[in-house]
């Protein structure tokens, strides 16, 4: 892998990382019946230990997707024309 397509990488998934918290969180949430929201922490029992709390965390650390968004819109643009540019010195043209 190419440096800059290394960097573009690494800023898509440092932008996308909430999301991937968020996500983790609703899903355990939600296999184990759980009620998570926002405003209170709920019990959730997983696995026989109380995970509530920090089911709670990762769902409400989702909203730290507004400030890192543009490190992975930054990224997807950089990977979009990397990849552009590499297509043109490849064509016989």
């Amino acid at each position: 892998m190419r440096p800059l397509t290394a960097i573009a990488a690494l800023l898509t998934l440092l932008g996308l990382s909430p999301l991937l918290g968020l996500a983790a969180g609703l899903t355990v949430s939600g296999l184990n019946g759980c009620a998570i929201n926002e405003g209170t922490t709920t019990s959730c029992i997983v696995f026989g230990a109380e995970w509530g709390p920090m089911l709670t965390q990762l769902t409400v650390a989702g909203w730290y997707l507004l400030l890192t968004w543009p490190l992975a819109a930054a990224g997807l643009t950089m990977l979009v024309v990397v990849l552009v540019q590499r297509l043109k010195r490849r064509s016989p043209d």
